[in-house]
């Protein structure tokens, strides 16, 4: 039997039992979503093992936890993010949930949590000390309004528009 056979098999056979045992299958796909989001793979494992397997899973777990406070954040602060974030947290995932979860399955967003899991902590930490933004940044709407009249102004000039390496390296446009 070749793969696409026995691929073909098996999901017949998994379709099969889906249909013959559909609340077990949902109760699993729940189960499968918990173990995305708080994975531990503390069982069955030598006591050497057992030190590193629950650091893992506690790092992990932090990371969880701080990152969804740091979903919370972003929608306060910038509602297009937020609708970015959140829908990769929430597509991303969904193959896992129905058909096989591992540790390693996390990676794929797992950046995205460290990062979220950063903007929690600098946000505790603005709130306990106080530290506001300085006066001069840019605010989502003036940002908004200088990329406009940057536009515009190479429309009317009809310019190129500067690369993110010229703006951000401050290096000249290049020659047209």
């Amino acid at each position: 039997m070749g793969e696409i056979a026995y691929n073909q098999a098996e999901m017949t056979e998994a379709r099969a039992w889906i249909s013959t045992h559909p609340a077990r299958f949902v109760q699993l796909c729940f189960e499968r979503a918990g173990l995305y989001w708080f994975y531990s793979d503390v069982v069955d494992l030598k006591s050497v093992q057992l030190g590193l397997a629950f650091a893992k899973a506690a790092l992990g777990w932090m990371f969880t936890a701080l990152g969804l406070v740091g979903v919370w954040y972003l929608y306060r602060k910038d509602r297009v993010a937020f609708a970015v974030v959140v829908t990769a947290l929430i597509v991303v995932p969904l193959p896992d949930y129905l058909v096989h979860v591992g540790l390693r399955h996390r990676y794929t967003i797992d950046w995205l949590l460290v990062l979220l899991s950063a903007f929690t902590v600098w946000n505790l930490w603005a709130g306990i000390t106080g530290i506001k933004r300085r006066s001069g940044s840019l605010t989502s709407s003036t940002r908004s309004n200088a990329s406009a009249s940057l536009v515009e102004s190479c429309v009317t000039k009809r310019e190129r528009l500067p690369l993110a390496a010229d703006v951000f390296l401050n290096a000249p446009p290049p020659l047209t």
